[in-house]
């Protein structure tokens, strides 16, 4: 079996292998995913939750199963606002995608008073501000909005 993680900002999951049939779920950058088949430029995967549905090949990294078994369900924080945008230590902008969307899992390497280092796959030195992201143990009536 075969394993891969998305690698845009966000893809959907048809209910099909084609465009424009119903879209069963999304799915959110570096999240792993088991790749079951593959027809016509779309492959049938499962999200760690257990949606199943097909995916343009385009939008998938294949990965190794250590990577899938490490990053799926260990994500410690969430990105709690509409965008958060990609910081790229000594570079002026990040890689593509250089912004995640609300909802996306991240795992954090350091944090700081103001940003958190956070691991993606393939790429390292980046950081996102601590203020568009919260703890995933932090109950949600607990977070104070932000502006």
């Amino acid at each position: 079996m075969r394993y891969g993680y998305v690698n845009i900002n966000l893809a959907d999951l048809w209910t099909e292998p084609k465009f424009n049939s119903e879209r069963a779920s999304q799915l959110f950058f570096a999240e792993p995913v088991k790749v079951l088949k593959e027809n016509n430029g779309f492959v049938a995967v499962e999200q760690s939750d257990g949606y199943t549905g097909w995916v343009d090949l385009r939008f998938l990294t294949s990965t190794g199963r250590s990577y899938f078994k490490e990053y799926r369900g260990d994500s410690q924080w969430i990105v709690h606002t509409p965008s958060a945008r990609l910081i790229q230590s000594n570079r002026p902008k990040a890689p593509d995608p250089y912004f995640l969307y609300y909802g996306t899992s991240l795992r954090v390497r350091r944090s700081g008073p103001n940003e958190v280092s956070v691991i993606l796959p393939q790429t390292r030195g980046l950081r996102i501000k601590k203020s568009h992201l919260r703890p995933l143990n932090v109950a949600r009536s607990l977070v104070k909005p932000t502006s």
